[in-house]
């Protein structure tokens, strides 16, 4: 496979726990519109050079990246053949998804109360709603 340059693609991050401790498995999302109107989706497995850490859902940029072959066996002694992208230069675009979500989700909404732009409060007694 060739990789455009400048490709556009969300990078997700899955951690997972080895003997040598946790371990992060890095894949990104292949999209294609089919002619009857349907999409086809698939992920292919990425890996960056050593040190590199990015989050889950980062959107990257990416500028020089190679396919490279792999084979392993299965439980059965079938070998399996496949392949995953060496990516070798990005650029990060932004920050990831699951960081704006928590960022919103940690600063006060202030959009909850549609009259505080107002600036009067208003208390209603228990009294009142019997």
């Amino acid at each position: 496979m060739e990789y455009k340059e400048n490709q556009k693609v969300m990078i997700f991050r899955k951690d997972i726990e080895t003997q040598n401790g946790t371990m992060a498995i890095y894949s990104y999302g292949i999209s294609n519109k089919n002619q009857d109107g349907t999409y086809s989706k698939t992920y292919r497995q990425c890996i960056f050079k050593k040190g590199v850490e990015l989050q889950n859902k980062q959107m990257i940029t990416i500028k020089k990246a190679f396919e490279k072959p792999k084979e392993y066996k299965l439980k059965d002694e079938t070998i399996k053949k496949d392949s995953y992208a060496f990516i070798l230069d990005f650029d990060e675009i932004g920050e990831s998804t699951d960081q704006l979500v928590q960022k919103a989700f940690s600063q006060p909404n202030k959009t909850n109360d549609p009259f505080a732009e107002f600036g009067e409060t208003v208390s209603v007694d228990d009294d009142y709603l019997e």
